[in-house]
């Protein structure tokens, strides 16, 4: 029914990494420098943990390591191991022949970043239109279009949907109108701006949103409540998102599991409310998650005062290092949570290191006094003789 479908131009065809795998046998060793199959997911996460020594300790996920490599070596060097990766002659899979000797047009899309469909299409000397989305900084937030036997693309801004998620976080870090408070129904009141918001927070910030009542006309008029998890649907999207991974990249790595144990600890926690992150001094929550801290917060953690700690947020936020991000309300938090390994496992040496510096002092402390007793035991002894 889906080739007739797809033959009639009724069906869209959705490419993902596996189209370009597709003949591939599972678990076929890749050797270094083979250039006859693109890498899978699991292989170019590799590579560029390898080049950015990603920490050892973190599982391989792609875009997990990508977002490292971007903090860590930056944008441009990036595109440039990834283009050099993929701009090669791979051979497409008879899927692309396939797609590409339909009559019928076509609407195919795809998340790769290969041409295997285009070169699939040029074999069968069909025309096509290419349309990708970019946001290279160097050209912006564009369509490029791409009509048969162009050289060059049209350029277009795409239509956007901006979802502002953890909305509440925005009342928290700003209690007081400010200029976003203007500008953003600004935004969303202008007709011919071809974005448009959707705005995701707790219900119990819902009455929050009253800061723009009167400034968004029909504010609330689109309101769409997700009603909470119930245990058996809690309980699967733990557990499911595990078997689908297990599934998807058996070929690739070993199998992930979760204690069961575990899962029923988290539902109760959950359930009740018990969960507790815990503000560590340090910027990032145990469970890898960054939060802002206040300049007062840092004060008592650190036992230092605000004239010691300006400095080192001046030159941890400043542009030349960018590792800390000010926010609103003297609050500071990390840049990108991709670090949060590696500050808590530097945390964890500190604190190490500082209880075994106190330890040695005590034994020195402990050693130094039984010394100067010694001789006031030994004149005592001698005297009751």
């Amino acid at each position: 029914m889906i080739r007739d479908k797809l033959r009639e131009g009724l069906v869209i065809p959705f490419l993902g990494s596996g189209a370009s795998l597709s003949e591939r046998k599972p678990g076929a060793p890749r050797r270094r420098g083979e250039r006859t199959r693109l890498p899978t997911a699991a292989v170019l996460a590799r590579y560029l943990a390898r080049r950015t020594r990603f920490p050892q300790n973190e599982p391989r996920d792609l875009t997990k390591v990508a977002q490292y490599y971007n903090v860590v070596g930056g944008r441009r060097p990036l595109h440039q191991d990834l283009h050099g990766i993929f701009n090669w002659n791979y051979p497409f899979m008879s899927l692309h022949t396939y797609l590409a000797g339909v009559e019928e047009p076509l609407l195919i899309v795809t998340t790769n970043y290969d041409d295997l469909i285009e070169r699939a299409f040029s074999a069968k000397r069909r025309p096509y239109d290419l349309v990708i989305h970019t946001t290279d900084p160097t050209i912006g937030d564009r369509l490029l279009w791409w009509e048969p036997d162009a050289d060059e693309p049209r350029k277009a801004i795409p239509n956007k949907v901006d979802i502002l998620d953890q909305f509440e976080e925005y009342f928290l870090y700003h209690p007081q109108d400010d200029a976003f408070a203007a500008e953003f129904p600004a935004a969303v009141t202008q007709s011919d701006l071809p974005v448009s918001f959707l705005i995701s927070l707790r219900e119990d910030s819902l009455a929050k949103l009253d800061r723009f009542e009167g400034r968004i006309p029909n504010l609330l008029d689109n309101y769409l409540r997700i009603e909470h998890l119930d245990h058996k649907a809690a309980q699967a999207a733990i557990e499911e998102p595990i078997e689908q991974y297990n599934r998807l990249c058996a070929a690739e790595s070993q199998p992930i599991s979760i204690e069961q144990e575990l899962v029923v600890e988290v539902l109760k926690q959950v359930k009740t409310g018990e969960v507790i992150l815990g503000e560590t001094g340090h910027g990032v929550t145990p469970d890898r998650t960054k939060i802002a801290l206040s300049v007062h917060a840092l004060k008592q953690f650190t036992g230092l005062s605000e004239q010691q700690l300006n400095p080192v947020l001046n030159k941890l936020s400043s542009a030349a290092i960018g590792f800390l991000r000010p926010v609103a309300a003297r609050r500071y938090e990390i840049f990108h949570d991709v670090v949060a390994p590696a500050i808590l496992d530097w945390r964890a040496r500190y604190v190490q290191a500082q209880e075994r510096a106190d330890a040695e002092r005590k034994l020195a402390e402990a050693t130094r006094r039984a010394e100067e007793q010694a001789p006031k035991e030994r004149q005592k002894y001698l005297h009751e003789q």
